[in-house]
């Protein structure tokens, strides 16, 4: 009985002893207040990650809408002079035809405008994002220094 009683009193030293020699973690060297602010940025970080990952994805069908609809007006500003040109020397149904071919090429060279408005506001954004990014990594750093 005795024998038992010494292995188990062995036993629960030993785990015991080596229960906590792992390593430890450092968030008591920069404060609670201070763990709440990373903890604040971080998640700030991971949406402006998730953000910039979205507007990422949105570049490649910007820049393609862009070219289909610079395409398109080039046509309609082709076939819009072609019909003006027919005009000319035509009757009040050419003159018409002209006016309305006319104002599509106007429509898609708008579109085409809108498209690439859009094309650079997001570029913009993919700028914009980085910034507030680098920034918020600054702020994460400075408190885990400590100051």
């Amino acid at each position: 009985m005795k024998k038992i009683s010494l292995i188990l009193i062995l036993c629960t030293v030993y785990m015991y002893s080596y229960a906590n020699t792992g390593p430890i973690a450092d968030t008591t060297v920069i404060g609670p207040q201070a763990n709440k602010q990373v903890l604040k940025l971080n998640v700030k970080l991971a949406k402006l990650q998730v953000d910039l990952a979205k507007v990422q994805n949105r570049i490649p069908d910007d820049e393609e809408k862009v070219k289909q609809t610079q395409a398109d007006s080039k046509s309609a500003l082709e076939k819009s002079r072609d019909k003006s040109a027919d005009a000319v020397g035509g009757d009040a149904g050419d003159a018409k035809k002209a006016a309305k071919t006319a104002k599509a090429a106007a429509n898609a060279t708008r579109d085409a405008e809108k498209a690439a408005r859009k094309l650079e506001d997001d570029q913009d954004k993919i700028k914009s994002l980085n910034e507030d990014i680098d920034k918020v990594r600054e702020k994460i750093a400075e408190l885990q220094k400590g100051d």
